[in-house]
């Protein structure tokens, strides 16, 4: 099925180009200029022949199907010059400006006739669009501080109606880093009543490894299976089928607090990369009615290539608030900084919900708190909330991970030693090694008053603040704890538990979580590595581990739904009314985009050239007729708007000759107009280029 999407992509290609080079074509007839050759895709000559597909001449002109589809071309009669030779009547140039100025605009008119119409047809059908739905908020994003929620529409950005997600991405992607949006979203009510209308403000920033501005979120997805789960993934074994509802997770009796969508398969997909040998439970509703517990696992395939694994994860753990949401859980309990060290007066060192969830039972928690300046403090919540506040993504949970692990020779005689943790200095706390140069702007006594864990005890010194201000001749070493550990994997078994953190795999000093990864594609499965970690109690361990495989398949066979909303007019006024908005709003999106490319707000690398189009096409002609039917008014208004641009070889350079012509009087020179056309030639085929490039990295990315 995959070569005929790739036919229909080509086929809608090549009706694109086709309607562009029909409107040159028809125009050049319509003034009374000849044409010589009427040509879809190119047919260049390789050893005296043309690649072509098919070739017949009516009348005076030659009809052509090159073998490179990606183009066309009509070659008009006088197009270009020849020196010492009259014009004939019938020939471009014989033309007066207005009769030459049609022609050349007449492709790109062509191509915003068609996508209005395309974009009519289709939406007397109904159009399907992402529905503009929130699902992953990044942590400490954008939108995450602005406080946009999992499960908020969006209603408008700076007061235009979204009608798609797609809509979503294009405002943050075609803003300047930096621009304040203002958003109206919807968010659904928690206990099933009315959903509320907010008013949000967030600041866009720039993506260095995408290329352009965004705000931090992804689309929503429903927890219910779009197609039934393919034979031996774990869905399958799991009796799931198409319809199924996810409803709920449990792991170790413990079940998953109330989150959204994207929260509980970010749980579920971290547990089977974690711990792929033990089951999980899922509450299942099914299609016509009832509910159930499911058993799931993730299969063996023991002919996938096995992969070294200590099993554990996540160095970024603790106890410590980083930052916390608006309207988050316990946002009106703790505050950032604050550390939670004991619930139920039993010591915790790391917050994971499902270890937690079983250690304590009751319904409503003591936790025992540290503020910024030390001080203690209770704090009752309910066992829910704590659990939500701690799966939910609207608390960032860290740890003091600014260890000291050599000191210069300059500062040997400090109060301050190897190992030392720094938690605060003066009163400000130190999170990671690049706070205190922060701290060092403000400090400015001579000494300075500092909190270290010390062999898990906190310690007051004093410190000279000569000896911080050498931070950068540190050995610093900021593997945090550990948030997960499988008690059955490699690590798990030597006693490494949550909350620990390695020192050194083999000969390796392990300073970063970077290095933790580093370290371990050097190892063997099968091999045994001596490994050093400090406990969450800050004690010294040492012990040999067995490399482990891993060998279990992810392909997990849950395919879930996107949430969708279908546009459809109910008669033709319509249509022609939802033709003309959308059409409207691609053109300013093409617009927006140049502006943003030549602002450096967006990369070039982000450009799609044939390569790209066409594997969007593919991709879109698996979703039906009517979508790529729209994505056809999509390029065909992009290939219009960009035809009219004033640059030379492109319809728009040739307007901008006639426009020079019409103000002087006379043609540009025959010999400037080479010359600028050789070197816009020069210019479009290295773009052509750089973009077929980057759209063959996206497609082995995808």
């Amino acid at each position: 099925m995959t070569i005929l999407y790739i036919t229909f992509g080509l086929l809608a290609i090549g009706l694109i180009i086709f309607i562009h080079e029909a409107g040159h074509f028809l125009a050049a007839k319509k003034v009374g200029v000849r044409v010589d050759r009427f040509a879809l895709g190119f047919d260049p000559v390789i050893k005296g022949r043309h690649l072509r597909f098919f070739c017949k001449k009516w009348g005076e002109t030659e009809y052509v199907i090159g073998m490179i589809p990606f183009g066309g071309y009509v070659k008009l009669a006088g197009e270009i010059p020849e020196e010492d030779k009259p014009l004939a009547d019938d020939e471009l140039l014989a033309k007066s400006v207005g009769a030459r100025a049609l022609v050349f605009v007449a492709g790109a008119v062509m191509n915003f006739i068609s996508a209005f119409i395309f974009f009519m047809i289709a939406f007397a059908i109904g159009v399907g669009f992402h529905e503009p739905r929130i699902g992953q908020v990044q942590m400490g994003s954008p939108a995450w501080t602005a406080g946009i929620r999992p499960s908020d529409r969006v209603l408008e950005i700076d007061g235009e109606e979204i009608v798609a997600y797609q809509d979503v991405l294009l405002a943050s992607a075609l803003s300047d880093p930096g621009t304040k949006l203002k958003l109206k979203v919807e968010r659904p009510s928690a206990t099933g009543g009315a959903p509320k209308t907010l008013d949000l403000e967030v600041t866009t920033k720039y993506n260095e490894a995408r290329g352009f501005s965004e705000i931090g979120v992804g689309f929503a997805t429903e927890l219910v299976l779009q197609e039934d789960p393919d034979e031996g993934t774990a869905a399958h074994k799991s009796g799931l089928k198409k319809g199924d509802r996810l409803r709920g997770l449990e792991i170790n009796g413990v079940r998953l607090p109330a989150v959204t969508p994207q929260v509980l398969m970010l749980v579920l997909s971290q547990h089977m990369t974690m711990s792929p040998t033990r089951k999980v439970r899922l509450l299942v509703e099914h299609e016509e009615g009832g509910e159930r517990w499911a058993e799931f696992q993730l299969m063996r395939d023991d002919k996938a290539e096995k992969t070294t694994a200590l099993r554990v994860s996540g160095a970024s753990a603790g106890t410590v608030v980083k930052a916390i949401a608006p309207d988050a859980p316990l946002d009106d309990q703790l505050d950032v900084f604050d550390e939670i060290v004991a619930i139920q007066g039993e010591a915790v060192h790391v917050l994971e919900w499902a270890t937690l969830g079983k250690r304590f039972s009751d319904e409503q928690l003591s936790l025992s708190v540290r503020s910024v300046d030390g001080t203690m403090r209770e704090v009752n919540v309910s066992r829910e909330k704590l659990l939500r506040g701690i799966v939910g993504g609207e608390i960032h949970w860290t740890a003091y991970n600014t260890r000291v692990g050599k000191l210069p020779a300059t500062a040997s005689s400090t109060t301050l030693k190897p190992e030392d943790v720094i938690a605060r200095v003066g009163s400000s706390p130190i999170l990671q090694p690049e706070d205190l140069k922060e701290v060092l702007k403000k400090e400015t006594a001579s000494e300075l008053a500092c909190v270290v864990l010390r062999g898990g005890e906190r310690v007051n010194i004093e410190v000279a603040r000569s000896v911080l201000e050498k931070h950068d001749s540190f050995k610093w070493r900021t593997f945090g704890p550990l948030h997960q550990v499988d008690a059955e994997g490699p690590a798990g078994k030597i006693g490494v538990t949550a909350g620990s953190r390695i020192l050194k795999v083999g000969d390796t000093q392990i300073d970063s979580f970077s290095d933790l990864v580093d370290a371990t594609k050097e190892l063997e499965v099968g091999e045994k590595v001596a490994l050093a970690w400090l406990s969450p109690t800050f004690e010294r361990k040492e012990a040999e581990l067995t490399v482990g495989a891993d060998v279990y398949s992810r392909a997990a066979g849950l395919a879930l739904k996107i949430p969708e909303i279908t546009v459809k007019s109910d008669n033709i006024s319509e249509s022609f009314q939802l033709g003309i908005e959308r059409s409207v709003i691609v053109v300013k999106q093409v617009f927006l985009t140049l502006r943003s490319l030549f602002r450096g707000a967006v990369s070039p690398k982000n450009l799609s050239g044939p390569v790209g189009i066409t594997h969007l096409f593919t991709r879109v002609a698996e979703m039906g007729w009517v979508k790529l039917l729209f994505w056809m008014a999509v390029v065909s208004v992009n290939l219009g708007v960009l035809n009219l641009l004033p640059f030379p070889i492109l319809d728009g350079g040739h307007l901008l000759f006639l426009l020079f012509e019409k103000i002087k009087g006379s043609p540009v020179s025959f010999g400037v107009q080479e010359l600028v056309t050789k070197i816009a030639f020069v210019l479009i085929i290295s773009l052509a280029l750089f973009v077929t490039f980057h759209d063959v990295v996206r497609l082995f990315k995808f």
